[in-house]
């Protein structure tokens, strides 16, 4: 039987109890019933795999060596300077190669972000000559004040439903804001918040608390019992336990298991749109990029992880509004933007491979058994 190691798969396909398309086959294997679990808990259609290797998932996967936990040292290093930076080195990357820069924009703070970073740092020529804006209605009413005074003005705009032309065509580099959620947090966050309040979020880490928050948690209609959230604790803490920074606080603790374990997921996901003729010519750090990727960023977050948020939900990514208050000055914006998801109605009109391999073959017929490794963390 042939052995697949994935880079990434469509968790939806496998673990989602209505449209996993590939469920039966997986349902009755070793870990599957707690891996289910974690994965609903976090965010049905993302795939997990611990880029630390600390824990052993049940999907036998590779982590890229670029996608790894960059060893920790101190950096001092501005958020903001490390963004312009950043979109220096993309925009450069795009003049020197005689490529356009694509930008997927949403109109969320993540993609409002690089093109703040963008316009600050490229002259007028370089932003007409080598940058386009691939955007929907949606994006522009998700911000609407930051598209007519400044995206309209100056930006090449193209429609993001046609994505799939600029992934992995060679006349171009495609950028977008994944990873940004996992620099600064977890959606997760937002409803323990509602639920429990700002004192438990920000409170002690303990493994009561987590054991509190997962067994409130309901799948189908179904709670766990205390012996087996322990099936899913356990492996968490040997995740934030191995960190090289101190995880003191419920936040934390999601911050650091969306750091580490949707990290890979969350940065190829978008490749498994790719479409068939452009599967050889599809370079990661070449042409597509996730902006937030950066080993400095990441650096940067785990020498602040006192700066990823504030006292409540809105205060999210505070660093990155203020950076893009200090350049449109919309002060609602600023204020009252938080995070959702963007990007669902353009994914969702597209059908993507279920899974690529650590060759970066795309799988587009069927998932095979032998991807599930008996001997995981979740047994």
């Amino acid at each position: 039987m042939q052995e697949y190691n994935l880079i990434w798969y469509g968790a939806i396909d496998i673990f989602h109890s209505t449209r996993g398309s590939y469920t039966h086959l997986f349902q009755n294997k070793p870990g599957f019933k707690y891996t289910r679990y974690l994965i609903q808990f976090f965010a049905s259609q993302i795939s997990m795999m611990d880029r630390t290797e600390t824990i052993k998932m049940p999907i036998n996967s590779t982590i890229l060596p670029f996608l790894k936990l960059p060893e920790f040292k101190k950096v001092t290093t501005n958020f903001e300077e490390l963004c312009e930076k950043r979109a220096r080195y993309l925009l450069d990357k795009a003049i020197s190669t005689n490529r356009k820069l694509t930008i997927m924009y949403s109109g969320g703070i993540d993609s409002t972000l690089i093109m703040v970073s963008l316009l600050k740092i490229a002259t007028d020529k370089e932003i007409k000559d080598h940058i386009i804006v691939l955007l929907t209605q949606a994006s522009i009413f998700e911000n609407k004040t930051f598209f007519t005074d400044h995206i309209i003005k100056k930006c090449n705009i193209e429609s993001t439903f046609d994505f799939t032309h600029y992934l992995g065509n060679d006349n171009y580099i495609i950028v977008t804001g994944e990873t940004g959620d996992q620099l600064f947090g977890s959606m997760v966050i937002r409803n323990l918040y509602i639920k429990y309040g700002k004192e438990f979020v920000h409170g002690e880490l303990t493994y009561e608390n987590i054991e509190k928050i997962f067994l409130n948690f309901t799948l189908d209609d179904k709670t766990l019992t205390v012996e087996e959230i322990n099936k899913i604790i356990t492996p968490l803490f040997k995740i934030t336990n191995n960190a090289p920074i101190k995880i003191t606080s419920v936040y934390h603790f999601f911050w650091w298991l969306n750091f580490i374990l949707k990290w890979q997921s969350v940065y190829t996901r978008t490749l498994a749109y790719v479409k068939p003729k452009y599967e050889k010519t599809l370079k990661m750090e070449e042409n597509y990029f996730a902006f937030f990727s950066d080993e400095e960023m990441q650096l940067w977050a785990m020498n602040n992880p006192d700066k990823l948020t504030k006292d409540d939900y809105k205060s999210y990514k505070y660093i990155a509004k203020d950076i893009i208050y200090k350049f449109d000055k919309n002060e609602d914006y600023r204020k009252n933007k938080v995070k959702w998801g963007s990007l669902g109605d353009v994914f969702m009109t597209k059908e993507p491979a279920k899974y690529i391999d650590d060759k970066i073959n795309f799988g587009r017929d069927d998932i095979p058994e032998s991807i599930w490794n008996n001997e995981n963390s979740f047994v």
